[in-house]
């Protein structure tokens, strides 16, 4: 997709956020924000970036356009969504507050990083201190910090948040120096705000519960216990990520397995007891056997587990008689996923979002092994791994799975796990499962006219979204059916 043409639906997907939370009674500057925003990105993108990689020793995924113009998605749709499910009490909720002003925050900063970047500045931020007065204030007392039109935040609330941005600048701008090859600049900083996005959540429920900061916070005291789990095992393995990243004495086999012990039993295990108020794994195994919903669900993901092993066997044998790997045969794990996610989100939400968390942490923990060489599964992994690699894994990460993943399970991370299902959880899946894999399918068969004169073809993306209507259709047609049961 072009540039010019990913900038132009980038500035009515921001009109229509924007629209959406003037519908919501948002502050009418939170709506400003928005569109300002999305003119900045939009000239941001219009600029001469191409010289920004080679100028600051950034190496970005080549081959690919800059993705600068969705860079404030994943900040702005958190942002839909925390008004769109708790409305007004956004105004009461310290948290809520806090995530408000993030969301804002980290759109702001994305932009402004990449305008200076674009006019010759260094990315690099370096980190003065400065010993300033506080005028006497006290720590409890409120700073006034209304730009959105909302409450004020506390002391204690600023510094977090600052603490939030200082790592998100950091990680930026570092990022695809450290790793090359395997980001463009728009999906730098994705990522990027969405490690940050969610140390907000954890950083947060860790303040509360131990009473240091958001204690008044009713929307953390009344978090569900699973929640609770995937954000204490997510952010568990970003640290053990971090950590084998800065100590290259512990990337071999014993360091990992070491490390992988220490984490859990000083980090994971004591914080979810803590939080849980019990054992971890006897919560885990009456989750798991509540119901014969759940009991059957897993005994059915089991057997998708069991059709993805031997579709990764056949095509290894395959590969093995010289055979090229084609992209139909790639898209069959889009048709898994499709597989394996519908019938969890139609009979429970909330233990698919579970089970689809752990799935990113076991592919992320994965392709750690995969890139120390941890033995006895980095080896084998890497040759499972590298045989569906395409043109888009050019980096020492292979991303495409982890990926697939993450855009099937971010609705379900947006969207609240108490409300059924809803057909806004189907997004992903729609867009990747069905979508893609049916766009994909038919280009490398009979695709011929090009938007813009580039790629993707414009019979593709048509057949993709007729195969996308229809799906729609037999959801909702479901859905009917569903209510009337229930009547």
């Amino acid at each position: 997709m072009s540039d010019r043409l990913a900038s132009y639906l980038a500035v009515i997907s921001y009109g229509l956020v924007a629209s959406k939370l003037a519908f919501l009674n948002a502050p009418p500057i939170l709506i400003g924000f928005a569109l300002m925003l999305s003119a900045a990105v939009a000239w941001v993108e219009r600029k001469q970036i191409d010289a920004m990689p080679s100028r600051w020793g950034w190496k970005p995924r080549l081959g690919a356009s800059s993705g600068l113009s969705f860079c404030l998605l994943v900040p702005l749709c958190v942002l839909l969504s925390t008004y769109h499910i708790h409305g007004s009490k956004v105004k009461k909720d310290p948290f809520l507050r806090v995530v408000v002003s993030a969301c804002l925050s980290l759109s702001i900063s994305s932009v402004l990083f990449f305008f200076l970047t674009a006019a010759g500045y260094s990315p690099n931020p370096k980190l003065t201190t400065s010993k300033q007065k506080n005028g006497g204030l006290r720590d409890d007392e409120k700073i006034n910090f209304s730009f959105y039109g909302m409450a004020s935040l506390s002391m204690k609330e600023m510094a977090f948040l600052g603490a939030i941005l200082i790592i998100f600048l950091l990680a930026l701008s570092q990022i695809l120096t450290i790793i090359p090859r395997s980001f463009s600049l728009g999906e730098a900083a994705i990522c990027c705000q969405s490690i940050c996005l969610l140390l907000v959540s954890f950083g947060a429920l860790f303040l509360h519960q131990f009473k240091i900061a958001f204690t008044h916070s009713q929307h953390l005291a009344s978090t569900p216990e699973v929640i609770v789990f995937m954000e204490v095992a997510m952010v568990s393995c970003m640290l053990m990520v971090f950590i084998l990243y800065m100590t290259p004495v512990l990337q071999c086999a014993v360091g990992f397995y070491a490390l992988l012990l220490l984490v859990m039993a000083v980090f994971s295990l004591p914080l979810l007891f803590i939080c849980l108020k019990k054992d971890f794994v006897l919560w885990l195994v009456i989750y798991i056997q509540e119901n014969s919903t759940k009991t059957g669900l897993f005994s059915y993901w089991a057997a998708c587990l069991v059709a993805a092993a031997g579709l990764v066997f056949i095509n290894t044998h395959k590969s093995r008689q010289k055979r090229s790997i084609t992209t139909a045969t790639r898209k069959q794990f889009h048709l898994l996923a499709l597989a394996v996610i519908v019938p969890g989100l139609v009979a429970d939400v909330e233990i698919t979002c579970l089970a689809l968390t752990c799935a990113v942490i076991v592919f992320i923990m994965v392709e750690t092994m995969r890139i120390l060489d941890v033995v006895p599964f980095g080896q084998s992994t890497g040759q499972h791994f590298l045989m569906f690699a395409d043109q888009q894994d050019q980096g020492p990460l292979l991303l495409t799975p982890l990926y697939l993943l993450c855009g099937c399970t971010a609705p379900l991370w947006l969207f609240p796990l108490d409300r059924g299902a809803h057909i806004s959880l189907f997004g992903g899946v729609l867009s990747l499962g069905v979508g893609d894999t049916v766009a994909a399918v038919v280009g490398s068969k009979a695709g011929s006219i090009y938007w813009f004169g580039v790629t993707p073809h414009v019979d593709t993306r048509t057949e993709s979204h007729c195969d996308i209507f229809r799906f729609e259709c037999l959801l909702i047609a479901e859905a009917y059916q569903f209510d009337a049961r229930m009547i």
